[in-house]
């Protein structure tokens, strides 16, 4: 999987990203109040109502919170269903309005305990439950393009360790 730099800042002026790491959190968004709730984000893109100007990075970009906690409280046997009709959608319908002119970034609190790192599967959602099933969360937000996905790293740290994942294009 290639990998992109978090300083290049691509990945937060458009695309689709899922990140784990606070300090790219810490470079999106100044408070609180530029943070997006994953049921807000589902409502506009119910609506089809996004606003003009994104809360997050000087208008660039909308941070969502909460998608883990959706996931976490759904059955195994619920959240590949909840990803295709709702989350997927989501994505989608930000692209659709947006193109390449914004970043919808997905924001994973538990941090890298969150993923499984599979080489043929990309990153894999574990839930705290290790009993649950782990999931292909990729499949469904980036539409199973393994191949275009980009790990974020820094070129601060020296292990190379992945802070997120980065699209272009999710459709």
């Amino acid at each position: 999987m290639e990998e992109i730099e978090v300083e290049a800042g691509v990945w937060f002026k458009r695309g689709c990203s899922i990140i784990w790491d606070n300090r790219c959190l810490t470079r999106l968004v100044k408070d609180n109040s530029e943070i997006t709730p994953i049921s807000t984000a589902l409502r506009m893109s119910k609506a089809n109502s996004w606003p003009d100007k994104l809360p997050a990075s000087s208008g660039r970009a909308m941070v969502v919170v909460g998608l883990d906690g959706c996931l976490e409280s759904l059955e195994d046997d619920q959240r590949e269903k909840w990803l295709r009709e709702h989350v997927k959608p989501l994505v989608l319908s930000f692209y659709r309005k947006f193109q390449n002119e914004a970043s919808l970034i997905f924001f994973f609190e538990r941090g890298t305990a969150s993923f499984i790192d599979h080489i043929d599967e990309a990153f894999v959602w574990q839930p705290t439950n290790k009993q649950g099933k782990p999931l292909p969360l990729v499949k469904f937000l980036y539409g199973g393009r393994f191949e275009e996905i980009k790990r974020l790293v820094s070129e601060h740290d020296p292990k190379k360790e992945p802070w997120g994942l980065y699209v272009a294009n999710p459709s």
